[in-house]
Order: C-alpha cells, then structure tokens, then sequence
C-alpha cells in the first residue's frame, strides 16, 4: 500500500529522526567522559585541589544529569517520530477509503 506522504511530513520525520541522533550521540559522549573522569580519579594517587574537587564532585553530577537528560530526550524524539508514522498511516487510511 503506498502512503500519501507530503513534502512536509517528511521532513519532519527527518528533524525527528535527525534530533533523537544528535541527542544519543552527545548523551554517549557525555557518558564516555563521565567514566573516563571517574576512572581516572579511581586510579589516582594525588590529593584533588581545591578546584579540582569542585570540578569532580560538581562537574560529574552536572555531566551525568545532562548525558541523562539528553538520553530521555533521544527517546522521547524516537517515540515521537513513531507517532508521526502512525499518524501519517492512520490518515492515510481514512483518505484511501
């Protein structure tokens, strides 16, 4: 069955679909330098400076809860963009009827 998709409903599943990539790939980025912080300062020796302690305890929290935030928006995007194609379905089917 061919659907009557216009110009416009196509792009806007491409900007879904292209919003829910971004926020993966930047949520996975923050993620990976989450870790990385957390693994450098497991193997560590030194005392953290002052600033460097701020940074740690501030800046992980910060980092983790973006990286979160970014996930859910990812997901959300995605569920959206499955909603557009059930709705693009949905009125294709009462036109074609």
């Amino acid at each position: 069955m061919m659907w009557a998709v216009s110009g416009t409903e196509l792009k806007s599943l491409s900007i879904v679909g292209a919003v829910a990539t971004a926020c993966f790939s930047v949520a996975g980025f923050l993620a990976g330098c989450l870790v990385n912080i957390l693994v450098s300062y497991g193997g560590s020796s030194t005392k953290l400076t002052d600033v460097g302690e701020f940074l740690f305890y501030k800046g992980t929290l910060f980092t983790g809860g973006l990286a979160l935030l970014l996930f859910f928006g990812g997901v959300a995007a995605t569920f959206s963009k499955a909603s557009l194609l059930k709705q693009i379905k949905d009125e294709t089917k009462a036109i074609s009827q």
